[in-house]
């Protein structure tokens, strides 16, 4: 289960955000998955720069874990929102690389 979005399992296919739902639910579904997309990039990169500045091999392994959380979180949320909008996927994806640059720019490994 995704510890982003409970709601969204990887074994679980996804449901259609249109059609099905009404349009207040799809675009809230739409909304959630692309929140779910940026926290977990964002929370990615905060986790890889104190992985970079970490000397203790115990901690440097648990961020190696909650890296691959963000990164599965990243990845699930990114397949569904590519299944129904597959539009929103690259632009998404250039706005949070200008997001990274914008906020991260200054760190320095």
């Amino acid at each position: 289960m995704s510890l982003i979005n409970p709601r969204i399992e990887s074994s679980q296919e996804p449901s259609p955000p249109t059609g099905v739902l009404g349009s207040d639910e799809a675009s809230t579904r739409l909304q959630d998955m692309e929140l779910q997309m940026t926290r977990a990039a964002m929370c990615h990169q905060y986790a890889l720069l104190e992985y970079d500045r970490t000397v203790c091999l115990i901690r440097r392994g648990e961020l190696l874990e909650e890296m691959e959380l963000y990164h599965r979180d990243y990845q699930q949320a990114r397949l569904h929102l590519a299944h129904f909008h597959p539009e929103k996927v690259q632009d998404l994806e250039m706005d949070l690389k200008a997001q990274k640059l914008l906020v991260f720019s200054g760190y320095q490994a």
